[in-house]
């Protein structure tokens, strides 16, 4: 789980998207579910500080990575260890390819699956005012911020994360 808690925010944006894995995997064809159960996606910080550097080449440009960023597999579809529910387990940005797949396939499954999950109807939009704590499952749920100016806006965030009690 995470836990974040406001301290400052901008006039405009910064909001956070949830998505609800358990609902994304539960309205899937029940093929794509039997299809999707036997794969393992590969994560990787490498593929979220590739698109940060798209995002902002001058920074990226001054950033130097010591070390290259480690692949763990784990499966696309897991099981929660407290309710038993599957739910899809994967990142647009972090998960980068699929075990034994080509990689221009396994990044068209990710964006379709993206899609498929972030749909507004599967979501829920926080729109942060000072003072806000949200705690959310991993586990079971997908996040990200929407853009606000960082050149001219302040958004300040404490964030709590609790490890896993029991390995994947």
């Amino acid at each position: 789980a995470s836990l974040l808690y406001a301290r400052a925010e901008p006039q405009q944006g910064g909001d956070t998207l949830f998505a609800c894995m358990y609902t994304a995997y539960d309205t899937l064809s029940l093929a794509q579910q039997a299809a999707y159960d036997a794969l393992q996606v590969m994560h990787s910080l490498s593929g979220l500080r590739a698109y940060l550097q798209k995002q902002h080449p001058a920074e990226a440009a001054q950033q130097r990575q010591a070390q290259p960023d480690p692949v763990v597999v784990r499966p696309l579809v897991r099981r929660h260890p407290r309710s038993g529910r599957k739910a899809l387990y994967f990142g647009n940005q972090v998960s980068i390819g699929m075990v034994g797949w080509p990689e221009d396939r396994a990044r068209g499954l990710i964006r379709q699956l993206t899609t498929h999950a972030c749909q507004p109807a599967y979501q829920y939009r926080h729109r942060w005012r000072v003072g806000d704590a949200v705690l959310w499952d991993n586990r079971r749920v997908l996040h990200a911020g929407t853009f606000y100016n960082l050149d001219t806006q302040t958004r300040l965030m404490h964030r709590t994360t609790f490890r896993e009690t029991e390995p994947v």
